[in-house]
């Protein structure tokens, strides 16, 4: 499951982004969200 996570990943992203300019600015948004979303969790937990 991890070897797929890290290989559609990359994929997903560089799809999504060839998208339009504002279009791009929202993925990046919402993986920025993801991310500190995903470090105040973990430190959270620990």
């Amino acid at each position: 499951m991890e070897e797929q996570f890290y290989l559609l990943w990359p994929l997903t992203l560089f799809a999504l982004t060839s998208r339009t300019r504002q279009f791009r600015r929202l993925v990046l948004i919402v993986v920025l969200v993801v991310a500190a979303v995903s470090l105040v969790a973990s430190v959270w937990l620990t």
